[in-house]
């Protein structure tokens, strides 16, 4: 999973040292979801556990959404393959995605 910000300036700036590719940007018209730009920063990933995504239901910071669009999806994948700090078991399960 990745996070996404409203946060432009500031993720720009940390990954700016980084291929271009790892900071995906999404328009508020590419996704129903989103009320304003948002970005993801494909150099963090985060790797929940079944408790991990359990607690966070019950806490209710983990909410049902939509689907992204695949493109959108594409993008992330390819912005996560790209990233030189993602370890490469986990490209390796992207991988086999695309």
């Amino acid at each position: 999973m990745v996070y996404a910000t409203s946060q432009g300036v500031s993720v720009r700036r940390r990954v700016a040292h980084l291929p271009p590719e790892t900071l995906v940007e999404v328009q508020e018209d590419e996704y129903c979801k989103f009320t304003v730009t948002s970005y993801f920063d494909c150099n963090h990933i985060f790797t929940p556990t079944v408790s991990d995504l359990n607690r966070m239901l019950r806490e209710e910071r983990l909410l049902s959404k939509p689907p992204m669009p695949t493109p959108i999806v594409e993008r992330l994948i390819r912005g996560v393959l790209a990233s030189p700090v993602i370890k490469r078991e986990f490209k390796n399960l992207l991988s086999k995605r695309i």
